[in-house]
């Protein structure tokens, strides 16, 4: 059969052609969507201490909210950075599905929340929680100005 396709040019490059027009049809086909979301299963943690330096931001906010992160489950890994007026904790999930997430997010959320309430300074601010997924975290298209003058 191989032999018969070689010498018959024009079966080959039909069978070509066919071959092609299927898998362009196909794909075309193929259910997608633009920017799918993903979940990485991380968070952050931002808290502004107006007029505070590192050490106090440290002390007075960064270790408290830590204490509470600890009563979280499934959670990999935390960290965290302390700068004049804020501190950031990145905290890392395990990976787990969508629903626990959201109810560990939840847990996080009321852990900040009463720890916010009973022991934080009255000068800070409510702890903002963010989930990191791919569409708050890379953008789909960055835009660079340059000045020709």
């Amino acid at each position: 059969m191989f032999k018969k396709l070689v010498e018959n040019h024009v079966l080959a490059n039909l069978l070509v052609l066919l071959v092609l027009f299927a898998g362009a049809v196909s794909y075309l086909n193929l259910p997608r969507e633009q920017d799918p979301e993903v979940n990485f299963n991380w968070a952050q943690i931002i808290t502004i201490y107006p007029g505070a330096a590192a050490e106090d931001v440290e002390q007075e906010v960064t270790s408290p909210l830590e204490q509470a992160i600890r009563n979280v489950s499934d959670i990999k890994f935390v960290s965290s950075t302390s700068r004049e007026g804020a501190s950031s904790i990145l905290v890392r999930f395990v990976d787990i599905d969508e629903n626990t997430f959201e109810r560990r997010v939840n847990d996080l959320r009321r852990e900040l929340l009463n720890k916010y309430q009973a022991e934080l300074p009255p000068a800070v601010r409510e702890p903002e929680l963010f989930e990191i997924k791919s569409s708050n975290a890379f953008p789909s298209a960055v835009f660079f100005c340059r000045s020709f003058t």
